[in-house]
Order: structure tokens, then sequence, then C-alpha cells
């Protein structure tokens, strides 16, 4: 069977972005990847700060959170609001048990930002921004956790108190970081919070 030269070329590229990533953060590494080009990678993002619930508790905790990337072979077909959804937890797992409402894993909602055929980069942005409480639903209806939804919008503060690292070396951070950018400005509202022009990171 013929290759779809269109298709290694763009998972080249995907492999490119990600150990450019991976040269230039201090927080985002690669650990394995599948295939020759790569379709699939095991990551993790370092040292994050983020919230659990033990015993009916929320807590903060420090911690390693692994992740999947995956390139399925639908990957570049478009698709319709709800398919996008679906895909987008095919493509990307968080392996870790955060309380967080736009997951819960290994499954993730990574925004209306996410379309079919999204750069590598943009993916690993848009599930940083996710994990760092950077990226926030406070609309149950779009809510993969209600009751963490329902949590966070009564506590708009709770993602302000998290020290975030910048994914890239240069980038700026939260929690008293010269720059910063408020998770949680918008929280509240019933609609969902992203730092300000997520595309730029």
């Amino acid at each position: 069977m013929d290759k779809d030269l269109v298709r290694e070329g763009w998972l080249c590229e995907a492999e490119r972005q990600m150990e450019e990533i991976a040269a230039d953060s201090n927080t985002f590494r690669v650990l394995q990847k599948v295939g020759q080009p790569p379709h699939a990678y095991r990551g993790v993002f370092e040292d994050v700060e983020f919230f659990v619930q033990r015993n009916g508790n929320v807590e903060k905790v420090c911690g390693p959170i692994p992740f999947e990337l995956r390139i399925t072979e639908d990957y570049f077909k478009p698709a319709t609001f709800e398919a996008r959804h679906s895909l987008g937890m095919r493509v990307f797992g968080i392996l870790a048990d955060l309380y967080h409402p736009n997951i819960t894993a290994p499954g993730c909602c990574l925004g209306s930002a996410f379309r079919p055929g999204t750069p590598v980069e943009e993916l690993v942005r848009l599930a940083y921004h996710l994990v760092t409480y950077q990226l926030v639903t406070t609309d149950e209806r779009d809510a993969m956790n209600r009751d963490a939804c329902r949590y966070f919008r009564a506590h708009p503060e709770l993602p302000r108190t998290l020290s975030v690292a910048p994914l890239r070396r240069g980038g700026a951070g939260r929690a008293g970081r010269a720059g910063g950018s408020s998770a949680a400005g918008g929280l509240g509202s019933g609609v969902t919070a992203t730092v300000r022009d997520i595309q730029e990171g």
C-alpha cells in the first residue's frame, strides 16, 4: 500500500515540534515514541501544582502529570463540534487524577480552540494550559466533572494560588512572576476561562 506522504510529512514535523518543546522546557518531557515517524507519544509535565480530591476534601499537590498523545487515522478529517470533542479525548489523555472540570482521567476536554489537524505544538500548549488550570470551564453543560465545575465556580480564587512555570523558557508564568496571567479571570461567568490569546502561549 502506498504511504500517505502528507500524513507522514505532518508526523515528521510533529516529531520536530515535540523535540523542540522538550529542549526549550523545564517542565515538558517526552518519554516514549511509537512508530516511525511517531504517531503516538508518552510524556510528562513535571513539577506541576494541581488539585486533587481526597476523602471529600480538595487539596493542592505538586508532582508529575503523565500524558499520552495519539495522532489517530481520522485526525485530519473535518468534524462537527460533537465529533471534535470525541476526537480530542482520543488524541490526548491525562494519566493523573486531577480534580478539574475539564478532566475525568484519562479523558479531557481541550476546549473550543481544538480542531482536527491542530499542530502538535498547539496540542501540547492547550494541554498544559488545561493541567495548570489556565483552561477551566464553569458551565456544567460543558464540564466532564460537574462536581469540580461547581466547586471551582464557588471558589474562583483557587487557580490563582497555583504557581505555574512557563511551558517554554522565557515565557511568563503565574503566581508572582512578572507578566503572569490569571487562570481564574472570568470564573463564575459560566463560560470557559482561558488565558488571553491562548494561541500565543
